[in-house]
């Protein structure tokens, strides 16, 4: 008897830790990774094309509001799903302790200690 596929959201019974995946997602998923990558690419020439339009007053208001729309979005969108998904036994982790908060404070304190060394070096 062959085993069948339980449906999404489902948990099955002799493996608590199934995890099946979407796999007709996954040009969309390229899609968009690459449209970020294209994205990226061009926020990132932008400093250097503008360097001698001596526009670092704007750039720096202009950075600072991309740093807070960056953080915004990763607090409000992925935090969300990341609180119930850490917390899950199957992970081995502490169930108790708020691994995603503690990771995504790490990575904002991370973030600005980088950009705050690069910023004074370069």
């Amino acid at each position: 008897m062959a085993a069948t596929e339980p449906a999404l959201g489902e948990i099955p019974a002799e493996n608590p830790c199934y995890a099946p995946g979407d796999p007709g997602l996954l040009g969309l998923r390229l899609g968009g990774l690459f449209g970020i990558l294209a994205v990226s690419t061009i926020g990132v020439a932008i400093p250097f094309f503008t360097y001698k339009a001596k526009l670092n007053s704007v750039f720096c208001l202009v950075r600072a509001f991309a740093a807070g729309v960056v953080l915004t979005t990763g607090y409000v969108h992925v935090l969300a799903d990341a609180l119930p998904i850490l917390q899950h036994p199957c992970l081995g982790l502490s169930t108790e302790y708020p691994w995603a908060m503690a990771i995504a404070t790490a990575a904002t304190l991370g973030t600005f200690t980088l950009e705050w060394v690069l910023h004074k070096t370069f």
